[in-house]
């Protein structure tokens, strides 16, 4: 979860290993998780002094020259330890280890060491506030001017950061500015890239007025900031901003809602084929990454000019958009809504042709769908036919489910069953509380490749647990 409390409770842990001389890193669990945990730990220059497991029969043996102990030969040793688990039995490792008095710091790899991590120079003190004032694109930066509300775009200073795991973490206040905590970790010029395109969605999203603050650029070299800057508002301009907001009639016309999320621009055309049959009930809301053209969203107007599209930066995949544009729509009336996306799921050898399934099956099923939303109330959603995943695949996901549950006020039951891959039609008033803006996009990482764990997982979780907190039915077609 990206509260700051636990993200700083991570930052802790990676300055524990910065600083490990005093400590005896172990790591838990000899699988293929160790793998991943020794290349990053590679990358900060460290060795773990342990690897034990719970297998027996591995006791005594060997893995990457590594001997493997048992827990307790390892935690009954005379040192203070720092775990990191490299297993995905992460929840019952913590429990097992609390016997054991001596570890100082203890969490799950997915959450803790990602497959990318260095460390930088950059200082984690706040200086004073430094503007540049000969950046030679001075007046490219104005012409957001209508997003900042003043004469000069004011990312012109430098920011104090979080920045774990690659996962830039926003916290937002009242006063309307966006703080983040320092960190040595992870930060680069792609990083600061992503950070200004927060700030940049952020203000459009609200329409802010007060100018972005910030704070202490010393060791990020002025060129490497102008030009970053530059880039970012090259892609991220108002003539962008103002195309797709006038794409944005959100009107009820159908009796249907399609929210199909266009991250993968180059499949519009292959997606346009498979729902041909159906498009014609349909109210249509599309989502692109920010880096699409002007171009590419002409392209997609020429097939639906009465389409609603919206720009989203790079942040929870699917699932952030369809809750944005969900919030927008909820209350419009829809009988039924399908959501859809450009999946490729390159971890899966199969990844194209899976996603195709699980859209082609909604789709060509329309009829059965409708009518059985009419016929029985209390089918709440159809997923594609092996796509309903049971609830023991919540795998590392439950704590961010609760925690979801704790933000909508609504009580968690085990259970559920949710849509592998997040493709489903449904009866928007079965997950009517997606519709909350407690759900805020500063739970949700910058997308970093993650294939669980984070908050994106749990909220496709979420969704098969509200239809049945809503007393409806989960079905496959």
């Amino acid at each position: 979860m990206n509260t700051i409390d636990n993200i700083l409770k991570r930052e802790l842990g990676l300055e524990y290993l910065n600083n490990h001389k005093d400590y005896k890193i172990v790591c838990f669990g000899a699988s293929i998780a160790f793998n991943m945990v020794l290349d990053s730990l590679k990358n900060m220059q460290i060795t773990p002094d342990f690897v034990c497991d719970n297998d027996k029969d591995k006791h005594g043996s060997y893995k990457n020259k590594y001997k493997i102990y048992s827990p307790k030969e390892v935690f009954s040793k005379d040192f203070d330890f720092l775990v990191i688990i490299s297993s995905m039995y992460s929840p019952q490792i913590k429990e097992q280890l609390k016997e054991y008095k001596n570890i100082i710091f203890c969490e799950a790899y997915i959450y803790f060491l990602p497959l990318k991590i260095y460390k930088t120079k950059i200082s984690s003190k706040t200086d004073k506030l430094k503007i540049y004032k000969d950046l030679d694109f001075y007046t490219k930066i104005s012409v957001m001017k209508h997003h900042v509300g003043d004469d000069i775009f004011k990312e012109c200073h430098y920011l104090n950061y979080l920045s774990y795991c690659n996962q830039i973490i926003a916290e937002d206040r009242e006063d309307s500015r966006l703080y983040l905590c320092a960190s040595q970790y992870n930060f680069n010029e792609l990083n600061f890239k992503k950070i200004l395109e927060y700030f940049i969605f952020r203000r459009y999203e609200r329409e802010l007025k007060e100018p972005i603050v910030i704070d202490s650029l010393d060791e990020f070299s002025k060129g490497d900031f102008e030009r970053v800057l530059k880039e970012t508002i090259d892609t991220l301009n108002d003539e962008k901003f103002a195309f797709v907001k006038a794409t944005q009639t959100l009107k009820k016309i159908k009796s249907h809602a399609l929210v199909w999320h266009l991250y993968h621009v180059d499949m519009f055309e292959e997606i346009n084929s498979e729902m041909q049959d159906c498009v014609e009930i349909f109210d249509i809301y599309i989502s692109i990454n920010h880096e699409c053209t002007i171009d590419d969203i002409k392209r997609v107007l020429s097939i639906y000019p009465s389409a609603n599209i919206f720009m989203f930066e790079n942040r929870g995949r699917d699932v952030l958009p369809f809750l944005k544009i969900f919030q927008i729509i909820e209350n419009f009336g829809y009988d039924s809504l399908c959501k859809i996306h450009t999946k490729r799921s390159i971890h899966r050898d199969d990844g194209l042709n899976w996603g195709k399934l699980l859209r082609t099956r909604l789709f060509d099923n329309k009829d059965e769908i409708l009518n059985s939303f009419k016929d029985d109330m209390s089918i709440g959603a159809y997923v594609a036919e092996g796509s309903l995943g049971g609830f023991r695949s919540i795998g590392l996901n439950k704590s961010n489910i609760e925690y979801a549950c704790k933000l909508l006020n609504i009580a968690y039951a085990d259970g559920f069953s949710f849509a592998i891959g997040t493709m489903f039609w449904c009866k928007p008033k079965a997950i009517y509380q997606l519709a909350s803006r407690k759900l805020s996009s500063k739970y949700f990482v910058i997308e970093n490749g993650d294939i669980d764990g984070t908050f994106a997982h749990a909220i496709e979780r979420l969704i098969g647990l509200l239809i049945q907190h809503n007393g409806y039915r989960f079905l496959e077609t």
